[in-house]
């Protein structure tokens, strides 16, 4: 695809080579700032230093965090299902 690029991203000191979309460039780069920014939390709030432990928790947390917005947005999702057949009924 013509809008696609390369790009690097830095994550724990390596860099990695990726293709993205020219529109998605700034959200991979700042994906990688709060990947780097969780690595370091927990490096100091664990006392951490094995690397891939610190990513294995990093990708925990990340994980958790998506699952828990997911539920979030199913909940909401629902809410606004049953507000509109409330709504359909009353009209």
């Amino acid at each position: 695809m013509k809008d696609e690029i390369y790009i690097r991203v830095n994550i724990f000191d390596r860099f990695y080579p990726i293709k993205v979309k020219s529109k998605d460039e700034e959200s991979f780069k700042e994906i990688s700032k709060s990947i780097n920014k969780k690595i370091i939390d927990l490096m100091k709030r664990f006392d951490i230093e094995d690397k891939q432990d610190v990513l294995a928790m990093v990708c925990l947390e990340i994980f958790f965090e998506q699952n828990k917005n997911l539920k979030k947005i199913s909940f909401i999702s629902s809410q606004i299902d049953e507000i509109s057949e409330n709504i359909e009924k009353n009209l």
